[in-house]
C-alpha cells in the first residue's frame, strides 16, 4: 500500500521564523526532504526544520493552513503587482 506525507516547513526569512505546509502530498520523505533544499539553496529563505507525517496521523492546523496562503503571496509577490500593474495599465485615458 502506498502511504502518502504531508510535509510541514519551518523557515527562516528575514529574521522571522515561518511554519507552511508544502503541498502536494509526498510518497517519499527522504526524496522531499532533498527537493525541498534545493529549491531553497539560492533563495534568502533558509530551510530550518522538515516534518513528514502520514496522512492518518495528521491533524490539520487551521493557522497553518491560512498561513501557508499568506506566507506564499508574501515571498512570491509577482503575481499581485502584475495584477495591480495590468489594471493600472487599462484604466489609462486613451489620447
Amino acid at each position: 500500500m502506498l502511504e502518502l506525507f504531508i510535509i510541514t516547513l519551518w523557515l527562516e526569512f528575514r529574521g522571522q521564523l515561518y511554519v507552511k505546509y508544502d503541498l502536494p502530498l509526498r510518497s517519499n520523505c527522504e526524496r522531499a526532504f532533498k527537493e525541498i533544499k534545493e529549491r531553497y539553496k539560492d533563495t534568502p529563505i533558509k530551510v530550518v526544520a522538515v516534518k513528514c507525517e502520514p496522512t492518518e496521523d495528521f491533524v490539520l492546523n487551521e493557522q497553518i493552513y491560512k498561513y501557508t496562503k499568506s506566507f506564499n503571496e508574501y515571498v512570491n509577490p509577482k503575481k499581485k503587482l502584475y495584477a495591480k500593474k495590468t489594471s493600472k495599465e487599462n484604466s489609462r485615458p486613451i489620447k
